[in-house]
């Protein structure tokens, strides 16, 4: 009971500060180790990173890939644009409107199954089943996120500078007309390396971690694991290729896509520092292992070396840390 009530106190008080102090290198990179350490109950090393929250932590201090395309690319209007410049029209999910003040959607009459959804931030959406107007607290959410700058909430760089805009979508649904599970696709220089599954998004999350050949990882990321593995996506080998091709540019990135019946593919959006480099695995040796992934894969450019992921659970804890610290010791 204690627990939980420091962890919410801690997180308040994190937001606090973040919405308080000026932005800046030093400030953004103390803050974002902070809050890793809040969640991850361990403080992260980034300068020489081993588990896999630490290497997003890294690449949040220290950006590998061209942060202006990143910038464009987190950005939820832009990156539309870039899908179709790269020819992958297809993936797009069309804009029905973009608006630009919440004045412009107070009496708009919206058809059912909408999206509505900001260009600047993250995990933000508004549902609409049926065809109504905006309530009260919509509108009230809506405004809020308009004034909302993410870059100082998240203090991740990919976000500075996002003009802010709300995007209507049509609503994308599976064969039962549910919102479809989310697929997630962890690239390393256009190699997916592990698959994350999230059902029931917006009411029970739980969350499945794959392995590229659809082995059901044995352990979880943060949200409740979902313990019966779902079957194999038709369109499995489809996706993959797509998640190569989007995130070729990146050392590291997220390919997020939908995949829907009639084996259409949709693409929800790349993004570049997943969790905010904190999120806990369970167990937690889970963490370094998938680093070591990340490591493997660094190193060699994309080139996957070493598959140990489906055996993570199993692996000997304490040899896994001693290989780690001395293959970063050596690196200095």
């Amino acid at each position: 009971m204690f627990g939980r009530v420091w962890n919410t106190l801690m997180r308040s008080f994190i937001k606090k500060l973040k919405r308080t102090l000026p932005t800046g290198v030093v400030l953004d990179n103390s803050l974002n180790l902070i809050h890793a350490w809040q969640r991850l109950g361990y403080f992260p090393n980034v300068s020489c990173p081993r588990t896999f929250n630490e290497y997003i932590l890294a690449n949040k201090r220290n950006f590998p890939g061209n942060l202006e395309l990143a910038r464009r690319i987190s950005d939820k209007v832009l990156f539309k644009d870039w899908l179709k410049e790269k020819g992958y029209e297809t993936l797009i999910v069309p804009s029905v409107c973009v608006f630009s003040s919440v004045d412009e959607m107070v009496d708009r009459i919206f058809e059912q199954n909408t999206i509505i959804k900001p260009s600047h931030l993250s995990g933000e959406v508004i549902i609409l089943r049926v065809s109504r107007q905006l309530n009260s607290a919509e509108i009230f959410r809506i405004t809020k996120w308009l004034k909302t700058d993410f870059y100082k909430m998240s203090r991740e760089e990919t976000y500075r500078g996002i003009k802010r805009k709300v995007i209507q979508e049509k609503l994308l649904l599976d064969a039962q007309q549910r919102v479809p599970m989310d697929f997630k696709f962890f690239c390393v220089f256009g190699n997916p390396f592990m698959i994350q599954v999230d059902m029931d998004r917006f009411s029970d999350h739980m969350r499945q971690l794959y392995s590229p050949d659809w082995i059901f990882l044995d352990f979880g990321l943060k949200f409740p694991r979902y313990p019966n593995a779902i079957d194999r996506p038709e369109c499995l080998p489809e996706a993959l290729d797509i998640a190569r091709a989007l995130s070729r540019d990146f050392p590291f990135c997220r390919v997020d896509l939908y995949l829907l019946p009639g084996k259409v593919i949709k693409v929800g959006e790349i993004t570049f520092f997943p969790g905010a480099g904190a999120e806990p695995f369970s167990p937690r040796s889970a963490d370094l292992a998938v680093g070591q992934q990340v490591q493997i894969l660094l190193t060699s450019k994309g080139k996957r070396s070493v598959d140990f992921l489906e055996r993570v659970g199993s692996r000997p804890k304490n040899s896994a840390k001693v290989r780690s610290h001395r293959r970063c010791t050596e690196s200095r």
